[in-house]
């Protein structure tokens, strides 16, 4: 758990390390568990740490490698090929219970397409609430 003050240790899969400048919450920290405000909750207590660690001049400084340093870090530990196989069956093939993950840049055209539709009628947005029709919107 993260605990103000203290560095959050997750576990869940050993996918997310202690390590300053690497922060984690929800599912990615604790597993697939719990609800919408277990991942808030978790949210706010990493978002205080991190705000610590930004006032106490704890982060690295330099450039934001992102992904590619996270990736590199995880196969520096020998977790490369279970990473890529992880992002590999999500990002190809739906789940056994036919769930098709949306990526940001799929949510991005989603997104766009609401804003577009809300345009139509003098509204900031028209949600899209056909998971069908959000696929298929996605070429899938």
């Amino acid at each position: 758990m993260n605990v103000p003050g203290e560095r959050p240790t997750p576990h869940y899969l050993h996918l997310c390390y202690s390590l300053p400048g690497l922060y984690c919450s929800g599912w990615v920290k604790r597993g697939p568990t719990g609800v919408i405000t277990t991942t808030m909750t978790d949210s706010f207590l990493t978002s205080q740490i991190l705000l610590q660690d930004l006032k106490a001049g704890q982060l690295p400084s330099g450039p934001r490698p992102g992904y590619a340093a996270i990736k590199a870090l995880l196969s520096s530990r020998g977790l490369g090929p279970i990473v890529e196989e992880a992002v590999e069956a999500v990002t190809r093939f739906p789940s056994a219970s036919g769930v098709w993950p949306v990526s940001f840049s799929d949510w991005e055209k989603l997104d766009a397409e609401e804003v577009s539709r809300g345009q139509g009628t003098g509204k900031p947005r028209e949600k899209l609430l056909d998971p069908q029709e959000m696929l298929r919107l996605l070429g899938r």
